[in-house]
C-alpha cells in the first residue's frame, strides 16, 4: 500500500483567502502485473517421440505462476481434450498409450497440445507425435470342418479367408 499527499493551489482566486491550497492524503494499492503461466521443463520419453501402435509415451513438465495463481492443465490430443488436471502446478506427468488404429490416422502423427491456465491467462505447447503400426498376427475367427479326401487325389484347395481374421485389416 503506498500513500500520496495531493496539493491544489488555486494561485487565481481574487477573493479572500487569496492563493487557496488544498491537500489530501490519497491510498492507493499498487497490484502487481498478471503474468502467463511459465512451462518451464518438459521432456518425453521416448525423447524421439516416435512408437508403435498400443506403446505408450510419456510427457514431463514442470510449470509455475509466477502470480502463484492456481493452475489447471489440459491435455489436447488431435484437438480433442484428452485429459483434465487440476492444480498442476510443479512437477506433472501426462501419459498416452496409442490404439492399434493410430497409425491409420493422420499418417500416423498426432498433435499433443498441452494448454496451462491460470484462470486469466494461458500459456501452451505441443508436439507431435508418430505413431507407427505394430502388426498383428491373424487368428482363428470361424472353426475349420474336418477335411477329408481320398489318397493320391489332385490338390485340393481349400479356402480358409472366412475362418480367420487380421486384426490390422491387411488381408
Amino acid at each position: 500500500n503506498y500513500t500520496i499527499n495531493v496539493s491544489v493551489r488555486d494561485s487565481g482566486n481574487t477573493t479572500s483567502p487569496h492563493n487557496a491550497t488544498r491537500w489530501e492524503l490519497v491510498s492507493f494499492v499498487v497490484n502487481p502485473l498478471n503474468l502467463p503461466p511459465v512451462i518451464d521443463v518438459w521432456y518425453t520419453d521416448p525423447t524421439n517421440r516416435s512408437i508403435v501402435e498400443n506403446d505408450t509415451i510419456y510427457f514431463f513438465i514442470t510449470v509455475l505462476d509466477p502470480n502463484d495463481d492456481s493452475l489447471i492443465c489440459r491435455w489436447y490430443k488431435d484437438g480433442v481434450l484428452n485429459r483434465t488436471i487440476d492444480d498442476c502446478q510443479g512437477n506433472s506427468a501426462f501419459t498416452y498409450r496409442a490404439s492399434f488404429e493410430d497409425s491409420g490416422l493422420n499418417n500416423g502423427t498426432h498433435n499433443f497440445t498441452l494448454i496451462v491456465d491460470d484462470g486469466t491467462l494461458t500459456t501452451l505447447m505441443w508436439w507431435d507425435v508418430n505413431i507407427t503400426n505394430k502388426n498383428r498376427p491373424p487368428y482363428l475367427y470361424q472353426p475349420v470342418q474336418n477335411q477329408t479326401w481320398a489318397m493320391n487325389t489332385p490338390n485340393r484347395n481349400i479356402r480358409l479367408a472366412q475362418h480367420l481374421r487380421d486384426p490390422d485389416n491387411e488381408n
